[in-house]
C-alpha cells in the first residue's frame, strides 16, 4: 500500500479517551485509537502522538489557581494518559515510547529530538507528553510537528478530526 505521508502528528484529546464517561480513561476507546495507530504504522507511516490531559484536569477551570500551577497539573495528566496509551500498544504488539518535555525518567524518556526522531524511523510509534503549556497548544504542536519533520497535525478534540497541513514556517491551513 502506497502511503501519502512518511510521518505525521497525530493529537489526541484527553476528552477522546475518556469516552462516554467523560473523564478517566474508557480503556475501549483507548484500545480503538491504538489498533487504528496500529494500522498506520503498519503501513508504513511514522507516528508521532501528542496526548492532552483534560479528561483528568482542565487547567482553565482551576479557578483563583495560578495558571502555571494549573498547566503543570495538566501535564502531569498528559503523562497518565500516556502511560495507559503505551501499555495498550504495548498488548496489541506495536512498539511505543513515551516521551516528555519535562524530565520523569520513572514514567517517560525525556523528550530529544534526535531521539524522537530515531525512534520513529525504527518505526515506533512516539508519545509524546507535557508539552502543552498553553491554552492553544496549535503552537507547540506545529513546533513539535518541525522538529520532528512532520508534514501533517491530526487533531481529534470531542469526537471530531481536524487535519491541519503546515503551508509556511508560520501558518497552518485547515484541511
Amino acid at each position: 500500500m502506497k502511503t501519502v505521508y512518511k510521518r505525521i502528528l497525530l493529537k489526541i484529546s484527553g476528552e477522546v479517551l475518556a469516552g462516554e464517561a467523560g473523564h478517566g480513561i474508557d480503556f475501549d476507546t483507548a484500545l480503538g485509537i491504538c489498533k487504528a495507530v496500529k494500522e498506520i504504522s503498519r503501513a508504513g507511516v511514522q507516528v508521532g502522538l501528542v496526548v492532552g490531559g483534560g479528561n483528568f484536569w482542565r487547567g482553565r477551570s482551576s479557578g483563583k489557581m495560578d495558571r502555571s500551577r494549573a498547566d503543570h497539573m495538566g501535564m502531569l495528566a498528559t503523562v497518565m494518559n500516556a502511560t495507559a496509551l503505551e501499555d495498550t500498544f504495548e498488548q496489541i504488539g506495536v512498539d511505543a515510547v513515551a516521551m516528555s518535555a519535562l524530565p520523569m525518567e520513572q514514567f517517560a524518556e525525556t523528550f530529544v529530538c534526535s531521539k524522537a526522531k530515531k525512534y520513529l524511523e525504527e518505526g515506533k510509534v512516539v508519545i509524546l507528553v507535557a508539552v502543552q503549556v498553553t491554552p492553544s497548544s496549535q503552537l507547540t504542536q506545529v513546533q513539535l510537528s518541525r522538529l520532528l519533520k512532520s508534514k501533517q497535525i491530526f487533531s481529534s478534540r470531542q469526537q471530531m478530526l481536524t487535519v491541519f497541513t503546515i503551508k509556511t514556517p508560520i501558518s497552518l491551513k485547515m484541511l
